[in-house]
């Protein structure tokens, strides 16, 4: 009887003891630099659901004040400038601000946008021309992929 008692005093302190330590996430963004893969786009006038991309080449990269678009062979150099609203970290990121580039492009979202509503959660990249009412919203993950202004055939 004393083992017994003893037995479930002893679990009761192991299992109301323990408790699992949650850990920041130690990569939380500061910033939007790298490569990123285009995988889809959604919204619109319609309210398109999530749309993937059957087979995407297209690739932007910022590193520094440098963005880098590239499809295919084609790639385009500018300046961008990002500032940031709010990051956010626990066991996973969020980090949201207004990226604003030195040029258009078709090769971004929506032609003739100079600025873009940006949201990373995770690894995901989100670009949404800002103050647009049915444009559509671009997402990216992260690619391996780096590029060089120096292969710019604008």
């Amino acid at each position: 009887m004393k083992l017994a008692i003893g037995f479930a005093l002893f679990c009761s302190i192991v299992f109301t003891s323990c408790k699992k330590d949650e850990l920041p996430y130690s990569n939380t963004p500061s910033s939007i630099e790298g490569a990123w893969s285009y995988i889809g786009y959604s919204g619109g006038l319609a309210g398109l659901p999530f749309m993937s991309a059957s087979s995407s080449d297209l690739y932007i990269q910022l590193k520094g004040s440098q963005l880098i678009l590239k499809s295919g062979q084609a790639s385009k150099c500018m300046e961008y400038q990002f500032k940031a609203d709010s990051v956010t970290g626990n066991s996973y990121y969020q980090l949201t601000g207004l990226l604003t580039t030195s040029d258009t492009s078709i090769m971004l979202p929506m032609a003739d946008m100079k600025i873009y509503n940006v949201y990373i959660s995770n690894d995901t990249l989100t670009l949404y021309p800002s103050q647009c009412a049915d444009c559509f919203t671009a997402i990216y993950t992260p690619s391996l992929k780096h590029f060089d202004c120096s292969d710019n055939n604008n």
